[in-house]
């Protein structure tokens, strides 16, 4: 169960919430940034993490941010800034490869969201067997990206579904695979 809040936490918080703006704030020309998907074909291989790191507008970086915030509250005793930022890396790589390979008429987004979706989904799994909030979670993420895809709704005109989705599967996927390690190990 969530647990009094304590000074690691607020630092963490704090700490998070000044890379997210620095990264906002550093967008000075976001589309030398941007997933592209002809730049990245071309050479621009950067592309493929910073895509997910800049965003279309304040109100775009301020739900990535506070989403941010809300699942390192979540699972601030499964996490650590630096576990954070090496997630964030690795899911960011592996979208961005699955975008190219599975989804040809996306040519370009910005966003953090389905790197988001990935983290929290990995998260997520490996916390069900602690408290049934988190089997309730998992519920209600899979049901939003569900009718998401299915085109049941959708947040907003920006969002692309597609990233969701590819956050969800690649999340759950390395939390399965972390677990079936742990369970190897430990017999």
């Amino acid at each position: 169960m969530l647990k009094k809040l304590d000074i690691n936490l607020v630092v963490k918080i704090i700490t998070i919430s000044l890379v997210v703006a620095l990264i906002y704030f550093w967008q000075v020309n976001i589309s030398i940034f941007e997933f592209n998907r002809e730049q990245i074909l071309h050479g621009e291989i950067w592309r493929i993490i910073t895509g997910h790191f800049v965003h279309l507008n304040f109100e775009h970086f301020f739900f990535n941010a506070a989403s941010l915030i809300v699942v390192s509250i979540i699972f601030r005793s499964k996490i650590n800034i630096t576990s954070l930022l090496l997630l964030s890396v690795f899911f960011s790589i592996l979208i961005s490869f699955l975008v190219l390979l599975l989804y040809p008429n996306i040519d370009w987004f910005n966003g953090f969201s389905g790197v988001l979706h990935a983290i929290f989904s990995c998260l997520c799994i490996q916390s069900l067997t602690e408290d049934r909030m988190f089997k309730i979670m998992m519920a209600i993420l899979l049901s939003k990206v569900t009718m998401e895809n299915i085109n049941f709704f959708k947040l907003s005109e920006f969002a692309l579904v597609e990233l969701h989705l590819l956050g969800v599967i690649v999340g759950s996927l390395l939390a399965v695979y972390q677990l079936r390690i742990k369970n190897i190990n430990n017999k």
